[in-house]
């Protein structure tokens, strides 16, 4: 195996497409999660102003849903509230952005016209989101801290990692959540942080045991790599090492990119297991001088990454309240 604390094997560039400085974090909040939209645009999710907000092309940030202030309320745009919004997905057939809405226990859905409803999740007035597990329809269902959130290319089937239950749970077209009957063995009691799904249906993602496993669609587990210690390694299958891996991005060719947090990293997992580091050198970016930041690309707790539809790498860099665009744009 490879030890990632060498640097990392891919020559990139980087640019600072948002925030940057302490006054554009005030503007911009922390990142968490992001995706693209069929725009282009960039949407994530703000876990300090408790929202979701847009990169419009001039380069400024509009607040898509969410008021600033925590709290749990459906309407339009800035009228409705998050708590600690965390993952994102797009489900494009109906134009639409999901949101792991986290510390309110819920699934919310931004439909085109702004209004922000919940798809699942306790909503009775006496329950006000307390966590829970419960399969039921809508928002008779109950889920604890849900992290993440994905929809099946195929089927429109939401998919949520359930984080604080241990579960991925599905959310049908018709509302109905049940909980997938998974081959637990490989598990571990692990809880999943990110996923995605592959276009035959298999999820794949990031859990809390310093893990990348895939999921078959009848529900066989397989841990595709990560030795479940927090350490950092490149290598293949458990010879590689994950340290608080987050925010994952499923890529055209099968391989996943991984925010690998608590390393400071983006790591590449292949289809066959074989873990690289793409960016990031194992230490935060306060560990070098401003000189030496110049010289190579530097993180500090990344939670999200996704691609840029001119191929670039985007990375929520949380800690530092900016997003990255790493690499070089395609020819148009």
């Amino acid at each position: 195996y490879i030890k990632a604390s060498t640097p990392p094997l891919f020559n990139l560039s980087v640019e600072v497409i948002l925030g940057g400085n302490y006054f554009a974090m005030l503007n911009i909040g922390m990142p968490k999660a992001l995706s693209v939209l069929p725009s282009g645009m960039v949407v994530y999710t703000d876990v300090r102003w408790h929202g979701v907000r847009i990169l419009l092309p001039n380069g400024k940030v509009r607040a898509v849903a969410g008021c600033a202030v925590p709290g749990f309320f459906d309407g339009f745009g800035t009228d409705a509230q998050f708590c600690n919004p965390n993952g994102i997905a797009l489900d494009t057939d109906r134009g639409e952005i999901l949101i792991a809405d986290e510390d309110n226990n819920r699934i919310r859905r931004i439909r085109p016209s702004g209004e922000v409803v919940t798809v699942a999740g306790v909503g009775h007035e006496m329950d006000f989101g307390q966590p829970g597990y419960e399969d039921g329809v809508g928002t008779y269902a109950r889920f604890c801290r849900p992290s993440g959130v994905a929809v099946h290319p195929s089927t429109g089937v939401i998919y949520v990692a359930d984080t604080g239950n241990k579960k991925i749970r599905r959310i049908y077209t018709d509302g109905v959540v049940d909980t997938w009957n998974i081959n637990a063995t490989l598990l571990y009691d692990a809880s999943p942080c990110s996923i995605a799904i592959t276009r035959q249906g298999d999820v794949i993602g990031s859990w809390d045991d310093h893990r990348i496993r895939r999921i078959s669609e009848s529900g066989e587990v397989t841990n595709l790599a990560g030795s479940g210690l927090p350490l950092n390694y490149d290598g293949l299958g458990a010879f590689a090492s994950f340290n608080t891996p987050m925010g994952v991005h499923l890529n055209e060719d099968g391989s996943l990119l991984v925010a690998d947090s608590s390393n400071h990293k983006i790591r590449i997992v292949h289809p066959d297991g074989y873990t690289q580091t793409l960016a990031g050198t194992g230490l935060p970016t306060s560990e070098y001088s401003p000189e030496e930041r110049r010289k190579t690309i530097t993180l500090d707790h990344p939670t999200g990454v996704t691609k840029s539809m001119d191929g670039r790498v985007l990375v929520a860099d949380s800690k530092r309240c900016q997003v990255l665009a790493l690499g070089s744009r395609a020819p148009q």
